[in-house]
């Protein structure tokens, strides 16, 4: 097993501490993923509430087209992390 100077410490790190560090980052990452996820979901969800609620009860919306855009960005945004996350976790590493 390949011994690695750890930074820091003056320990060495084994390549089995450093897949378990590897691991857990990964572990950390995956999960920012998922919370950006319903963080986009929830603004898409909360934008899409509002623009109802104002045509329901025949409010008038400033930029009511920015709100539209916005959905928009928030689906692209949403696409591409996705993609991108399906990329990463593909077996073949595409």
């Amino acid at each position: 097993m390949a011994e690695r100077p750890s930074k820091g410490f003056g320990k060495t790190m084994n390549d089995f501490d450093a897949w378990q560090r590897i691991l857990l980052e990964w572990k950390n990452v995956n999960h920012m993923k998922r919370l950006n996820q319903q963080l986009y979901d929830q603004l898409g969800g909360a934008i899409i509430y509002i623009l109802k609620y104002g045509e329901k009860n025949n409010i008038p919306l400033p930029n009511k087209d920015a709100l539209y855009r916005m959905i928009d960005n928030v689906h692209d945004i949403t696409g591409k992390i996705k993609q991108r996350h399906e990329e990463i976790n593909a077996p073949d590493g595409a």
